[in-house]
């Protein structure tokens, strides 16, 4: 039996994941967007509804996805389509590479040709964007953002709704805090403090 998944938000990153759903085998997908009726399709997938009546949206699917680019929005939304009941089981592009040994949270997108390495621990709610690279035993807390090209070397952790912006670099045993941003290109050396944002090589804080 075909099985329908909702993919919240009807942007650039949701026609993402709509893609790497259809990879992985989903081939009923809908969208659900603020934009609709104005909006009725995004790509080759129709726009179901605005879906701010998640009973509703819920309903009318097996499995959802929230596919917002805000992280505090996209884990909010999440959190309450779960609490709601609503299945959302992790995303996984078939050309990932995810160690078996690993722990994946629900509502989280593994993008094409990423890699998660041995014991890494991935929150729910998670981007791992296009060829993102997480060695062993890195922790990737609810809401985070790995960016396309982002490298995450072993033991690094990254807090909850941290973003890892395009190409960064985070060196061994690095911490990341909640809310913080690696700008792009950057190499993380040190310790990044919740809410602060990074930027450079080596990277440093945009107020020193």
């Amino acid at each position: 039996m075909t099985r329908r998944l909702g993919i919240f938000g009807a942007g650039g990153h949701g026609r993402s994941v709509a893609s790497v759903a259809r990879a992985a085998g989903w081939t009923d997908i809908v969208f659900f967007d603020p934009d609709w009726p104005v909006r009725t399709n995004n790509a080759a997938w129709p726009i179901a509804g605005t879906g701010e009546d998640i009973t509703e949206a819920i309903a009318a699917c097996d499995a959802v996805h929230v596919a917002l680019g805000d992280n505090r929005k996209r884990l909010l939304l999440l959190d309450s389509l779960l609490s709601a009941g609503a299945e959302a089981p992790a995303l996984i592009h078939p050309t990932a590479w995810v160690c078996p040994d690993c722990s994946i949270g629900r509502g989280t997108a593994i993008m094409a040709q990423s890699a998660v390495n041995i014991g890494t621990r991935i929150g729910r709610g998670v981007i791992v964007n296009t060829g993102a690279l997480l060695d062993h035993d890195t922790e990737i807390a609810d809401g985070g953002h790995l960016s396309p090209g982002s490298v995450l070397a072993g033991t690094v952790s990254v807090g909850e709704c941290a973003w890892i912006a395009v190409g960064a670099h985070v060196l061994p045993g690095i911490k990341i805090g909640s809310d913080a941003v690696v700008g792009g290109g950057a190499l993380v050396h040190r310790e990044v403090p919740a809410g602060v944002t990074v930027v450079g090589v080596p990277a440093h804080s945009l107020d020193t």
